[in-house]
C-alpha cells in the first residue's frame, strides 16, 4: 500500500470523530472553514457523527455546573439570532432578497 500525506489527513479526521470529538471542532483543527469539507474527510456514517456529538455534549454537561444549562431568556435568544444574522451578511451567505435589480 502507498499512503500520501492527504491520506493521513483523512485518517486523522476519521479518528477525531470516532474518538468522540464533535466534527465542528475537528474542522477547526484541520483548518476547514466549512464543516462539510471535514465531512468529506471523515469515513463514518452520519448517524455516528450525531451519536458522537451527543455523547460529547452529555459528557460536557456531566462535568460542568448544572446552573450553566438553563433555558435562554427571550432577550438572550434574540441577541443570539441577531448575531448570526449579522454574521451571514458579513460572510456573504445571507439569503435575503436584493432590494434592487442587478440588471441596468
Amino acid at each position: 500500500m502507498k499512503f500520501t500525506p492527504h491520506d493521513f489527513r483523512r485518517i486523522f479526521a476519521t479518528e477525531l470523530v470516532n474518538s468522540g470529538l464533535p466534527i465542528h471542532i475537528g474542522a477547526a483543527l484541520m483548518g476547514h472553514l466549512d464543516v462539510q469539507t471535514t465531512r468529506g474527510y471523515v469515513a463514518v456514517f452520519d448517524e455516528d457523527v450525531i451519536r458522537h456529538y451527543q455523547e460529547f455534549l452529555h459528557h460536557r454537561r456531566e462535568v460542568r455546573p448544572e446552573g450553566e444549562y438553563r433555558d435562554a431568556t427571550g432577550q438572550e435568544w434574540g441577541e443570539f439570532e441577531d448575531h448570526f444574522d449579522r454574521r451571514k451578511v458579513e460572510l456573504g451567505s445571507c439569503a435575503r432578497p436584493l432590494r434592487h435589480s442587478m440588471s441596468a
